[in-house]
């Protein structure tokens, strides 16, 4: 369903006037696939858009709904075209939205103006599948831009001035992003199979380029940016200390040697750096190593047959871990099931940052605490966009 602009002549003194009617738009389906948690836990931005053939402006909204009394604070229209990612700074006073077209919006997250806006790049970049994503870093002075088959940006947040403008191998898609818990430190892997670490500052290379991949599909730095961990096509997951003496080491994913299709779907670091999480897909498994002894801690059987990634990711506390397929909540220390969420779904998007997790279908996006597994935001995507 989409909506439909009416025109209506109307005689007014004499003359023909063209009057465009919205109707109500309170029936039009609309997806989220970017959502961010504020620093403070408090807020969750997300965009609301509608992917139909006729799409207007106002179709597309960033919104921010508080996750202590669950309504939606602001709506912010306008955005053109789709939203691939949001993040926030630091502080909290500002968000990034990256439009699919490279083009870089950043407003503040009190009334939604806007504070800086930065062009789509001038180049026509080759089509591509993959989101763009945005992330705040260096103390939130800096952006970096990544994803797809433009190249890497690091910019500055006052003034856009480029830092770094780079592809890892010419005419490969950037596939995966990861960024340091202390911003300082970034990591890119492409579709052709390499990765490397750069620094936030400066954009100049720290390590790598690290190589003999197929598609590099997920990367994670350790709390300390001492190690990298490279999930590709394959069962295996490379850990690689980032000392120029150290050695790397394989950790194997997978039990017959004759799944040549495995892919490792999503690669993070405990708090404290001694354990890995690692998934796989498309036969969907989720295995903890201990890195001190490089020995399996447990893994858990999620089901199989989907070509669709699966992640998993340690939460905010450090005792829980989160399964992206059906939001399951599992003890870190066992993998058994720790927590039942309200109504899970196993079709929806699930995703989870700090002390929340959250599911969002085509008509609506829901927010969970990890603490108690209590709904704390519910919104309809389909109420129409607050003008």
């Amino acid at each position: 369903m989409f909506t439909l602009l009416a025109r209506l002549a109307l005689v007014h003194g004499g003359l023909a006037q063209e009057v465009h009617v919205v109707p109500d738009v309170k029936l039009v389906a609309r997806t989220s696939n970017a959502q961010a948690l504020s620093p403070d836990e408090k807020e969750l931005a997300f965009n609301a858009e509608f992917h139909g053939m006729h799409r207007y402006r106002d179709d597309v909204s960033v919104r921010f709904v508080s996750l202590t009394t669950g309504k939606v604070r602001l709506s912010v229209p306008g955005f053109d075209p789709w939203i691939d990612d949001i993040a926030w700074s630091p502080d909290g006073s500002v968000v990034a939205v990256v439009g699919h077209n490279g083009a870089v919006r950043i407003i503040r997250s009190s009334d939604g103006s806007l504070a800086s806006e930065t062009p789509p790049p001038p180049e026509i970049v080759r089509p591509s599948s993959m989101d763009r994503t945005v992330h705040f870093v260096d103390g939130g002075t800096k952006l970096l831009l990544a994803g797809g088959a433009s190249p890497v940006q690091l910019r500055e947040r006052e003034g856009g001035k480029v830092l770094a403008d780079f592809l890892l191998v010419p005419n490969m898609a950037t596939s995966a992003v990861c960024v340091s818990r202390d911003g300082l430190h970034f990591a890119v892997g492409d579709s052709g199979g390499v990765c490397a670490v750069y620094s936030a500052k400066t954009g100049t290379r720290e390590a790598g380029p690290f190589t003999g991949f197929k598609t590099v599909n997920a990367l994670a730095l350790d709390p300390n940016a001492a190690q990298l961990a490279i999930g590709a096509t394959g069962c295996e997951v490379l850990v690689c200390p980032l000392r120029p003496d150290a050695i790397a080491f394989k950790l194997s994913h997978c039990d017959q040697d004759f799944v040549d299709n495995l892919e490792i779907g999503s690669v993070d670091f405990s708090s404290d750096g001694k354990t890995l999480l690692a998934t796989s897909f498309p036969f969907y498994e989720v295995r903890l190593w201990n890195l001190e002894g490089r020995t399996e801690t447990w893994r858990c059987n999620a089901g199989g047959g989907n070509p669709v990634a699966m992640s998993a990711r340690f939460t905010a506390d450090p005792s829980i871990v989160v399964v992206s397929r059906g939001g399951d909540v599992l003890d870190a220390a066992t993998g058994k099931a720790r927590l039942e969420l309200q109504n899970p779904c196993g079709t929806c998007s699930f995703r989870s940052d700090g002390h929340f997790a959250w599911t969002t279908t085509a008509s609506g996006l829901r927010v969970h605490d990890l603490r108690d597994g209590k709904v704390v935001a519910e919104v309809d995507l389909r109420e129409p966009i607050p003008r």
